[in-house]
């Protein structure tokens, strides 16, 4: 695979061709299905006359004042090119744009400026080793997930803008910090999301300070977060009990399906979160452990309880077993390892197939705190975090004490707990009106 450089100089009004300044073009083939070639072209951020520009050595002329300049960036992006093209032929747009943006953060690091993706990337590989918020050392492998979710969706930002002016520790401006914060509004992201992303910012501004590196742009302090509203959920995914049987009572089902069945009734009887019923893996390694037949011990009383630690919370949970089908499945093995994205997928079947497709709409909250406009059958919506809601919100209509009740979904307090099951102060009200109309009605 070669690179190759053009110029396509402007036309005026009349049609005519000028000699105004456009930017240099990079062009490159990459291989697609049935080895046919497609060719590349991106913007090199380079500009220059179309009377200054040699096609035949590809190069800047002298005639032109930053002709030594350009044609070292242009160098620097040929060689950067040879060394991601070795060996491939299926490159895509995207990669050229990376060597493009490289060859410019090769140029400020010479300008001992700090480029923000490479010091993002810095600051990544040093968070196993830096105090966190509690006083120890390392962050959470979630934590170091996030950020890395992070580094990828500000580079997207950064290769959409198509200016290869690389953001720099030092040069960026609040003009182009705000900008990221209504890119991502336009994504879709939630406010929570934003600021969370903004704080990332700002935290690695401070981490640079803090760290020694010079001339950090005072624009990272002065981001706001933005202000919009959290929108609300018109209604939160449950199931009935009559639901949760119909599942449960399932027969003659696929092997995936049978497994998937015999975790959720697990998850159904013990209220955990996902990473605490099916574990979580990390490069092939077990870094949080799934439930397992150890974890439920019998007491002096021949009562089985489920000892476990919350991986959110760490805090650790005794629930006493006492569902027949939940000791069934106990007693015959639980469930082998699942991904979470496979048990997701068989539990909206395993909903489809008990037949609860009742149709929702509105906005609803999908999982822990998602919320989305819907409108469709209820089984298409449900997920892993719906069956742990459902269980606590049984719980709390059984009026079961709320400090029982907190002991098993593990929330710091009422509040949260009835934030988290959607129960609002006109919620209650409108409860209690219930039960004083009924109370009249049966003294009449």
């Amino acid at each position: 695979m070669s690179l190759s450089f053009r110029i396509y100089p402007k036309r005026d009004k009349a049609g005519d061709f000028t000699n105004e300044e456009t930017n240099i073009i990079a062009h490159t083939w990459t291989k697609v299905l049935g080895g046919k070639r497609k060719f590349l072209s991106q913007a090199t951020g380079v500009f220059c006359q179309p009377d200054n520009w040699n096609p035949k050595k590809q190069e800047v002329r002298k005639i032109d004042k930053e002709f030594e300049d350009k044609n070292r960036t242009l160098l620097r992006i040929k060689s950067k090119f040879s060394d991601i093209s070795e060996g491939t032929s299926h490159l895509g747009k995207s990669d050229l744009s990376k060597v493009i943006y490289g060859a410019f953060s090769d140029e400020v690091i010479q300008q001992e400026q700090t480029p923000l993706l490479d010091y993002l990337d810095y600051y990544i590989d040093q968070m196993p080793h830096l105090v966190n918020k509690n006083g120890g050392i390392g962050f959470s492998s979630e934590t170091i997930k996030q950020y890395r979710s992070f580094r990828k969706l500000l580079a997207k930002w950064i290769y959409s803008r198509n200016e290869f002016k690389v953001m720099t520790l030092q040069n960026v401006e609040m003009a182009a910090l705000n900008e990221f914060v209504v890119w991502m509004n336009q994504q879709g992201f939630s406010p929570t999301t934003i600021n969370k992303r903004v704080s990332y910012l700002k935290r690695i501004a401070s981490f640079a300070v803090e760290n020694g590196v010079k001339g950090v742009s005072g624009f990272f302090r002065g981001l706001k977060k933005p202000r919009a509203e959290k929108k609300e959920a018109d209604q939160i995914l449950f199931l009935t009990t009559h639901q949760m049987q119909s599942i449960i009572q399932l027969k003659d089902l696929s092997e995936g399906l049978e497994n998937a069945r015999r975790a959720l009734i697990i998850q159904y009887g013990t209220a955990t979160r996902i990473r605490d019923l099916l574990g979580h893996k990390l490069k092939g390694k077990w870094i949080w452990e799934p439930l397992q037949g150890s974890y439920f011990t019998l007491n002096n009383k021949g009562q089985i309880s489920c000892h476990y630690t919350a991986h959110k919370t760490k805090k650790k949970h005794i629930i006493p077993i006492v569902d027949e089908s939940v000791l069934e499945v106990i007693k015959t093995g639980l469930f082998r390892p699942i991904a979470h994205s496979v048990y997701n997928r068989h539990l909206k079947t395993l909903c489809r197939l008990a037949g609860i497709n009742e149709i929702v709409d509105g906005n609803v909250r999908i999982g822990r705190n998602r919320v989305e406009k819907v409108c469709g059958e209820k089984w298409k919506y449900i997920s892993s975090h719906d069956i742990r809601r459902t269980k606590i919100s049984e719980m709390w209509n059984n009026d079961v004490p709320v400090r029982l009740i907190l002991s098993v979904s593990g929330h710091r307090d009422e509040n949260v707990l009835k934030a988290y099951l959607g129960i609002t102060g006109k919620q209650e009200l409108a409860d209690e009106l219930r039960e004083q109309l009924k109370n009249r009605n049966n003294n009449k």
